[in-house]
Parts: C-alpha cells; sequence; structure tokens
C-alpha cells in the first residue's frame, strides 16, 4: 500500500508520486521480502520557495517490526529528537519506534486494533499511575490526573480490537507516541538510564546538587536569597535540556500562587505607605532633619512596592531568552521588591518613632521592637540552616557545663 498527502488529483503529481513508488518499491524488492504488512509513504517537498524545485520524500513502514526504514542512507539524527549521547542502536531503536506510533496516528486508516497494542498502551498507562503515586520524581510524561482519563479511554475502545476502527487505532497510536517517546529522552534500557525525573544523564549530580553560578551568588545579597533558591527549582524540572511537563505544571502553579499572595501583600502594603504619608508628623508646616528622611524612607518604600507589583504582572506574560540563571532572578524580583519596600517601611516608621519620640516612647517601644526583630528574622534564619549550627552549639555547650568534675587525682 501506498499512502501520500499530496493531491493526486493533480496529473502531474500523480504521475511523479506512481513514478516514484514504482522505483522505490522495485528497489526495496531487491533488499527485502516485501509483504502487506509494509506501507510506502511518500510526500512532496519544496527546496527553497521554488515550487520548481520540488523533492520526494519517502519512508517504509513494517508494521510486523513496528519500525521505519529506508532504502537509501540517510542520518539517524533525523530521528533522534536532538538528544545528546546517542551512541547505540539498542538506544536509537526506540527513537525509530516513536516514529512508527507517529505514523499510525497519522495514517489509523485500512489498520485494524491488535490486542497486543491495546494491552501494551494500558500496561504503560497503569505503570506510569503507580510510578506517579509512589514517587516524587516520577518520569511519568502526564500527571494522575490525565493518566486516570488515559486508562478510561484504553477501556472504552477495547470492544474495537480487531476492528478496522480509525478512532481507536488514532487514540493507541498517539499515547503509545507520547509515552514511548519518554523512554528513548530517559534512555530507557541504557546502563546510564535516568531513574529519576531530576537526575541526569550526563553528570552524577541532580540537578539541586549543582554549583550556582557566580551571577546568582550576587543576586542572591540583594534579593535575600530568591535567586539560588528558584535556580534549584528549575535545575529539578529542567534536566539534560528537557523538562517533565507535570513538574514544569507543578512549578508554575506554585510559582503563581506565590505571585498572587504577593500582590495582596503589595497592595496593602502600598495602601501603608500611602497612609503613612498622611501622617501630620510628616506634613510640611511641621518638618524636621528626621521626618524628612522618614519621607524619605517612605518614597523608597512605595517605589518598591509598586515595582514588585508591576514585575508580578509583568511576569506572567515574559518569556527569558538568557538561561535558567535570568529566569530565576527574574522569578525572585516580586518577592525581593516587596521585602525592600517592607524594609524602608520599617526604616521610615523608625525614623519617627524614635526621632520624634520622647524618652519615655523610646523606653516602652524599643524592647518590644528588638523582641519583635528577634523573632521576625528567626523563621528565615531556620529555613537557611543557620538555626540547626547554632542549636548544635548551643546542646554542645549545656552538654559541657552540666558535665560532672573530675576529681583532682593529685589531691
Amino acid at each position: 500500500r501506498i499512502l501520500t498527502d499530496a493531491d493526486i488529483s493533480k496529473r502531474k503529481t500523480r504521475k511523479m508520486i506512481n513514478s516514484a513508488a514504482g522505483f522505490l518499491v522495485k528497489l526495496a524488492g531487491n533488499m527485502f521480502t516485501m509483504d502487506d504488512e509494509i506501507q510506502l509513504v511518500i510526500g512532496i517537498g519544496l527546496v527553497g520557495q521554488d515550487e520548481a524545485t520540488a523533492c520526494l520524500l519517502y519512508y517504509f513502514v513494517d508494521h510486523k517490526r513496528q519500525l521505519l526504514f529506508w532504502v537509501h542512507d540517510c542520518k539517524l539524527s533525523m530521528v533522534s529528537s536532538n538528544v545528546k549521547g546517542v551512541t547505540r542502536m539498542s538506544h536509537m531503536k526506540y527513537a525509530v519506534e516513536t516514529q512508527y506510533w507517529t505514523h499510525l496516528e497519522l495514517y489509523p486508516n485500512l489498520r485494524k486494533l491488535k490486542a497486543e497494542h491495546q494491552a501494551e498502551l494500558k500496561g504503560i498507562l497503569i505503570h506510569a499511575s503507580t510510578e506517579t503515586l509512589t514517587s516524587n520524581t516520577s518520569m511519568a510524561p502526564f500527571d494522575l490526573d490525565e493518566l486516570g482519563r488515559m486508562l478510561d479511554l484504553v477501556d472504552k475502545i477495547e470492544g474495537s480490537i480487531g476492528k478496522e476502527h480509525v478512532y481507536a487505532v488514532y487514540v493507541v497510536g498517539m499515547l503509545i507516541d507520547r509515552t514511548g517517546n519518554s523512554r528513548f529522552i530517559n534512555f530507557y534500557g541504557q546502563p546510564e538510564a535516568r531513574l529519576n525525573a531530576d537526575q541526569s544523564v550526563f553528570t552524577k549530580l541532580r540537578g539541586q546538587d549543582e554549583a550556582t553560578s557566580s551571577l546568582i551568588t550576587i543576586s542572591d545579597i540583594f534579593l535575600f536569597g530568591g535567586p539560588s533558591a528558584h535556580a534549584s527549582e528549575l535545575r529539578r524540572v529542567w534536566v539534560d535540556w528537557t523538562v517533565n511537563f507535570p513538574r514544569w505544571k507543578g512549578f508554575i502553579s506554585k510559582l503563581s500562587s506565590e505571585w498572587t499572595g504577593f500582590t495582596i501583600y503589595s497592595t496593602v502594603m502600598l495602601a501603608v505607605d500611602v497612609s503613612f504619608l498622611a501622617i501630620p508628623t510628616l506634613n510640611p508646616d511641621v518638618m524636621t532633619t528626621m521626618p524628612e528622611a522618614a519621607k524619605i524612607m517612605t518614597y523608597f518604600s512605595v517605589i518598591f512596592v509598586v515595582g514588585s507589583l508591576v514585575a508580578e504582572m509583568m511576569m506572567k506574560s515574559t518569556k527569558s531568552t538568557m538561561g535558567t540563571d535570568a529566569l530565576a532572578i527574574m522569578y525572585s524580583l516580586p518577592f525581593a521588591l516587596l521585602i525592600w519596600g517592607m524594609i524602608f517601611f520599617v526604616f521610615a516608621l523608625g525614623l519617627v518613632v524614635f526621632g520624634v519620640g520622647d524618652h519615655i516612647t523610646l523606653v516602652t517601644i524599643l524592647p518590644g521592637a528588638i523582641i519583635v526583630g528577634l523573632l521576625t528574622a528567626w523563621p528565615s534564619v531556620g529555613n537557611r540552616g543557620e538555626y540547626t549550627v547554632l542549636r548544635n552549639l548551643w546542646i554542645r555547650s549545656s552538654n559541657w557545663l552540666s558535665r560532672p568534675c573530675q576529681p583532682n587525682s593529685m589531691a
């Protein structure tokens, strides 16, 4: 059987297709034993924009062995999907098989749904569902909800087994194509196979263990450690220049939730800053040196809070062309700008309280401000690991102080 997408209603095109098909079938017959399970697919491509320089494209499909082949030399890079490090034919086999299922998706007509194909697809989906349920680093290309709906579809097409039902064949071809490509990308069956979604096949380090760049390290100083946190998450999602869609979907969903929260905080902070500027103490009629500084700090706070709001809105439609480091810094901006806005507001409040207040106000407010400052910094220090170090130091010191004194042997 010969398949084509070309418009064979045109005499010239029909003649070209028939001539090429006869030549290719004859050439293939001299090399292989041809049977009804082998199909020839021919298409017409253009070399440049000139229709006069059209060329013929083709491939053979062997439905018994579930693969594609050619009778001329071809580069395997055409089907390798730009995956680096493909050196074994046992690995390349999965790329060729993926192309077979793509063909079945494109040309499902005149094919009967085989029971083994339906069973294979069902097994793949059950395995992927189990892995997704039991592992946080599942390599399944779909999330649990999508896998469940796919299993329902597979059960519904069971009645089409052995029949030429175009849509059932299409469903099987498309779903196996989507899941089969994951085998090739993850080096299935190879010594260096990827076993976890955040594991690289080219290095022993996992994504989150890789050293951060100097750009991220410098940015952490001004953006409160946000870039390194986001860079670590991005490296766990974007591994070996590929993206696992469910993990990326979860990462973006988490990021969107954070941005929504920052929007609320920034709006409240903006209202607080504007209200603070209306305090009579900051009125120009009674302005002193300290309130003037407080007013400047409040202006800085407003600028940073507005910047946080703008960054949150712009992030939702921004595409980065500078790699994961630039993305990590961009994703950190809403949080960092909001924190800077809060810091400048605290400075402004402190200048007003301690610059204008009397001694009684200072004695009353200062201890409370110190306690609140320490309690506020505590969660941040604990999250970064310093709290664990201090805790261990405290335990060792306590043990040393509570150690009983040894009797003096010289007494």
